[in-house]
């Protein structure tokens, strides 16, 4: 990544603050949440910060299921079972708390969508209410 592909610092700094709102706000509503890079096999509500100066860059969150299901569904990729139940199990697992995660962070008055990038849809990218300009 050259320097021009990298946000700002202050940029990042205010990703970085909003995304320990974003895991205060899950943990309030009672949903486990940590840092995506971190706690790369812990369970619950993975929040990143991406540096990128793009129109993706900023916060993400992914729903990530218990060890055991990733496993499962690692296990039978691995056997060529793409369409396996733990497979299924994982994606309506992501499809729900996606869909559950947007609606706690617009409670909270923070802006959250789905659907921005293409290989992973179910991926929560989340703005403050300051960063667009509206509440």
């Amino acid at each position: 990544m050259s320097d021009s592909d990298v946000a700002p610092t202050e940029e990042i700094e205010r990703r970085r603050l909003l995304a320990d709102r974003v895991r205060a706000e899950l943990r309030r509503a009672g949903l486990p949440a940590h840092d995506a890079f971190r706690d790369a096999r812990t369970g619950g509500a993975a929040v990143g910060v991406d540096s990128g100066n793009d129109m993706i860059g900023g916060v993400f969150i992914d729903w990530r299921p218990a060890p055991a299901l990733t496993d499962a569904v690692v296990a039978a990729a691995q056997a060529g079972e793409f369409e396996s139940a733990a497979a299924r199990q994982s994606l309506e697992i992501s499809v729900a708390m996606s869909s559950a995660i947007i609606a706690i962070l617009r409670a909270a008055g923070l802006h959250a969508e789905a659907g921005l990038n293409d290989l992973s849809p179910d991926t929560v990218f989340v703005e403050s209410p300051d960063a667009r300009g509206t509440a």
